[in-house]
C-alpha cells in the first residue's frame, strides 16, 4: 500500500475502510431522482448525508460518469475522443456540475475522509462510446491523453489519489497500461496516490500486471481470494455477498473495500456498518 494510504491508516491507527456508496445513496437517500447527475446541490447534499452514516475513510468523486451517461456522448464515436473531452473540460453543464460537486464535497466531506478522483479507464470509455475490442493503441492513447488533461484541469484540488476504474476481466492490457502512464505520472507529480479498480475481474482469476498502483480494488473478491492472489496491496472483501448475508465480521487485515449495492436492505446495511466500525481494525 502506498504512503498516502499507509500514512492515513497510521494516523487512524487502523486499516482504512473504503466504501463506494454513491448508487446506494441515490436510491435510498434521494429516491433515485432523474436529475441525479445534473443537480449538483442534491447530489452533494445526499452524499454528505450518506457519509455521516457510512463513515468511509475514502470517498471517490466520479468526474466523467454523468457526461458518459448522456445520449449525446454516443454520437462522438467517429471523432477524436480527446477532442471531445477537451470540449467538456472547457465548457458545458456537466463540467459545471462536477465543479459544484467538488466544491461542496471538499467543504462537507473533506475533513471526514480522503477524497479521490475517480476516472474511467480508456477501455471503459471506448466501450461506452460504442467501440468494440480489441482496441488499438492509438484509440487507447487518444483517450488516455484526454483523461490526463481532465486530471490536470483539477490539479489544484487537494485530492489524496486518483482511482482508475477498469471493467476488463483481466485488468489493464499492456497497451492500455502504456496509454495510462502519463495520467499516473501526473497524479504522482501532484502528490496523489494511485488506485486501480477491477470490478469485472472474476474472483480468483489471473490478472494482468498490477504493479505500480498503490492499491488494487477487488470489491467482489472474498478475503480468502485476496489472500490467495498474492497482491500485497489488494483491497476487497466487502462485495454484494457481504451486504446480503447476516452480519459478518471481516478477518483479513489491511484496507477493506467494496460497494454497497443500490438494492441493499438499509437495516442490514446499518448492521454491517456497525460491525465494520465496531470490530477491531
Amino acid at each position: 500500500m502506498s504512503s498516502v494510504f499507509l500514512d492515513d491508516a497510521s494516523r487512524l491507527n487502523r486499516p482504512l475502510l473504503w466504501l463506494d456508496f454513491e448508487r446506494y445513496a441515490a436510491a435510498v437517500f434521494a429516491g433515485q431522482p432523474t436529475d441525479w447527475t445534473t443537480n449538483a446541490h442534491r447530489y452533494a447534499d445526499t452524499l454528505g448525508q450518506a457519509q455521516r452514516l457510512v463513515r468511509s475513510d475514502v470517498v471517490a468523486i466520479p468526474v466523467l460518469d454523468g457526461w458518459l451517461e448522456e445520449a449525446s456522448w454516443r454520437s462522438l464515436a467517429g471523432e477524436s475522443l480527446a477532442e471531445a473531452v477537451a470540449r467538456w473540460s472547457e465548457q458545458g453543464a456537466q463540467r459545471r456540475f462536477v465543479v459544484e460537486v467538488m466544491d461542496a464535497l471538499f467543504h462537507r466531506v473533506g475533513t471526514q475522509a480522503m477524497l479521490v478522483m475517480a476516472l474511467p479507464s480508456p477501455s471503459q470509455v471506448l466501450r461506452r462510446v460504442g467501440r468494440t475490442p480489441p482496441f488499438s493503441f492509438d484509440d487507447l492513447d487518444d483517450v488516455g491523453s484526454a483523461l490526463t488533461a481532465v486530471l490536470r484541469s483539477h490539479c489544484e484540488r487537494k485530492f489524496a489519489a486518483v482511482v482508475l476504474r477498469c471493467d476488463e476481466a483481466e485488468g489493464l492490457s499492456d497497451d492500455e497500461r502504456e496509454a495510462c502512464e502519463p495520467l499516473l505520472k501526473s497524479a504522482r507529480y501532484y502528490g496523489w496516490g494511485t488506485a486501480l479498480q477491477l470490478d469485472a475481474a472474476p474472483q480468483g482469476s489471473p490478472l494482468n500486471d498490477t504493479r505500480g498502483f498503490d492499491a488494487v480494488l477487488l470489491g467482489n473478491w472474498s478475503e480468502s481470494a485476496l489472500e490467495a492472489s498474492g497482491i500485497e496491496n489488494a483491497a476487497g472483501g466487502l462485495g454484494a455477498h457481504f451486504w446480503s448475508q447476516a452480519a459478518l465480521q471481516p478477518q483479513r487485515q489491511g484496507m477493506r473495500y467494496g460497494e454497497i449495492p443500490r438494492d441493499a436492505i438499509p437495516e442490514r446495511v446499518a448492521e454491517h456498518l456497525t460491525a465494520l466500525h465496531g470490530s477491531p481494525r
